[in-house]
């Protein structure tokens, strides 16, 4: 009987870590995609700033490029935020998956 349920734990500990190790490859392809998308972000307030500087605009013009740079800087701070967050819940996972690995291990 001992026998029996020390293998269903050690079936039951296998199944959470395969469900802990899909969490954390879903958690890094957001991870990615939020990479991606700040890095567009960049790119998008740089051409935005260079069209700004190379050209002469009104009063009104400026303006609405000054608007759409803040917009644009507030996204990227939020998907930089939201990437942090998300990296430590990376972290917490990587942790939970090193403390089934060791329970399975003894």
């Amino acid at each position: 009987m001992n026998k029996f349920r020390l293998h269903r734990i050690m079936e039951v500990k296998r199944k959470v870590l395969e469900d802990k190790e899909g969490e954390l490859d879903g958690a890094a392809k957001e991870l990615a995609a939020l990479n991606l998308g700040i890095d567009a972000l960049a790119a998008d307030i740089e051409e935005t700033y260079q069209g700004f500087i190379g050209s002469t605009l009104s009063g009104q013009d400026f303006s609405v490029i000054k608007d759409y740079l803040a917009h644009l800087e507030r996204k990227r701070l939020n998907s930089m935020e939201e990437m942090a967050a998300l990296q430590e819940s990376m972290d917490l996972l990587k942790a939970e998956l090193l403390g089934l690995l060791k329970a399975l291990k003894m």
